[in-house]
């Protein structure tokens, strides 16, 4: 692999106008991509090949409308999707479009960060094929084991007597496999901690290196990589079976610094690849030999676009392809083809006339969910403007400002509002 040599295809789904969406949970099934928008509580699906997008369900079991969800697993023709900020774990079911919302423990509760941040609820730990899944606790007080078969939820209560979990201290920032075993990544504790699948048991070391602040964790063969969000001198290589331990240098030239440079990246046959955060450059560290490259011509494409900064915090791995993520709807879904070294932008966007008829037939069978979804608070005070909605839905709702079946007390109207609520 050559940073260098990678193709740039340019946007391969194109698309004017609509609504442009964002999402971090998705899973690819056939070439249809199924995501929870970021943005808000809607559960889509998207052709990759088309560009056809479609708004299935939302979530209105949801006391939340936007943010929910962070992973998403496919399994036996349903997605499960892992809360962010949830309240449940949820499953779809992709026939039916039946939605089955499970609850978490009730002595479960989110765990805040310093400065009261939110780190999303778990971090989920899944290997193809099995019907279970794993939560390790980001932002959330227990490690959970989910039975896909069942629906059930266990704690495997061990971590929460061994370790203090309170707010301001979140003890992991990320986890994945190394063998039958979870590895999590220290964010706040000061010990590393693996949980054996098999057997069901923890098991604790001291963490030596909390002031270098590894907050990602990826495995290669039988070593665990640790690497920094922000600028690092180096990785931090983990051998699972033995612990020794080595260190590839990160001997790379940054254009620009922040705390959060990287947060998504795959295992690659044997390249760790990372896509930007706030970074400027894409690298590709070889596994085997050390060597690094360092690459802005993606970032520079990017910004050419005026998509502004990339915000990648997802990879799904889908076929021979890796489809990259941002929380931002400015940027694009990147798709790298890892069998053409090429990379191709697809607009993730919902055209205007399917997102009216969904609006339309929404505020027919359920106003509640209508005015949830385009955000009357509590306080009955709108957050949206005209060009969040189709025309004629805004003036549905102004419409309905004007007879009175719902109150406007944000004490301001666009111009736009005052004209439609003077006419008689």
């Amino acid at each position: 692999m050559k940073l260098k040599e990678v193709i740039n295809e340019g946007i391969r789904i194109k698309k004017e106008g609509g609504r442009r969406l964002a999402f971090l949970a998705g899973c690819v099934v056939d070439e249809e991509l199924y995501f929870s928008a970021w943005h808000d509580n809607g559960f889509y699906k998207f052709n990759l090949n088309t560009g056809q997008c479609s708004l299935l369900r939302i979530f209105d079991g949801e006391p939340e409308n936007q943010q929910l969800f962070g992973q998403a697993i496919y399994f036996e023709g349903r997605v499960w999707l892992i809360p962010a900020y949830a309240q449940n774990i949820v499953r779809v079911d992709l026939e039916t479009l039946d939605i089955t919302y499970i609850g978490l423990p009730k002595e479960g509760r989110e765990i805040m960060g310093k400065q009261g941040i939110r780190y999303g609820k778990f971090k989920c730990c899944y290997q193809e094929g099995e019907a279970e899944f794993w939560l390790v606790p980001i932002g959330y007080n227990m490690f959970l084991h989910v039975d896909m078969t069942t629906g059930q939820v266990r704690e495997f209560k061990e971590l929460r007597e061994n370790l203090c979990f309170k707010d301001g201290r979140s003890n992991f920032s990320d986890a994945c496999f190394g063998g039958d075993r979870i590895w999590m990544c220290p964010r706040d504790s000061e010990r590393l901690v693996m949980f054996d699948t098999g057997t069901g048991e923890f098991q604790f070391y001291p963490w030596r290196h909390s002031g270098e602040a590894y907050r990602i964790i990826k495995n290669y063969k039988d070593w665990m990589i640790f690497l920094p969000h922000g600028i690092g001198k180096d990785l931090l290589l983990l051998n699972y079976n033995s612990f020794e331990e080595k260190r590839i240098m990160l001997d790379v030239d940054w254009e620009g610094q922040a705390d959060f440079m990287y947060l998504a990246g795959d295992v690659i046959g044997k390249y760790l690849v990372l896509a930007p955060f706030l970074a400027h450059e894409y690298v590709a560290v070889d596994m085997e030999t050390g060597e690094v490259q360092a690459d802005r011509g993606l970032h520079e494409y990017a910004q050419s676009m005026l998509w502004g900064p990339e915000r990648f915090q997802t990879c799904i791995a889908y076929g021979d392809k890796r489809l990259f993520t941002s929380d931002e709807k400015s940027m694009p879904l990147l798709i790298y083809d890892i069998k053409d070294h090429a990379v191709s932008y697809v607009e993730l966007v919902l055209e205007w006339a399917d997102y009216e008829r969904f609006l339309r037939e929404l505020y027919k069978e359920n106003r509640r969910q209508f005015y949830k979804w385009i955000r009357l608070d509590e306080d009955e005070k709108w957050d949206v403007s005209e060009e969040d909605l189709p025309l004629s839905v805004y003036c549905t709702k102004i419409d309905d400002l004007r007879k009175g079946m719902i109150k406007d007390r944000s004490g301001h109207k666009t111009m736009g509002e005052s004209i439609f609520l003077s006419m008689k």
